[in-house]
């Protein structure tokens, strides 16, 4: 294994870290040339709220709306979810 820059990596990690909360989502950078390591904040969706307790309504593979779905592939959505499934 090599660092950046082609001197090689060490096996293990000598120096000891501090203990912190880092309670959260976060990019992680490693600096091989200076052991620094920077936290920062992980942009984008962390989380995507779902609601279990909304009406599931069925579709065919047609996109037609199947009031008593029996038996077959259909397309379900449920609140913002939408997915496949075989009954």
């Amino acid at each position: 294994r090599l660092q950046p820059g082609g001197s090689p990596a060490p096996d293990t990690l000598t120096e000891t870290l501090p203990k912190l909360d880092l309670t959260g989502e976060y990019n992680v950078e490693f600096n091989y040339e200076t052991k620094a390591i920077k936290f920062t904040d992980a942009a984008g969706v962390s989380t995507i709220a779902v609601d279990d307790n909304a009406a599931k309504v069925y579709y065919n593979l047609q996109g037609q709306l199947v009031e008593n779905p029996t038996s077959g592939l259909y397309i379900v959505r449920q609140g913002n979810t939408v997915r496949k499934v075989i009954l």
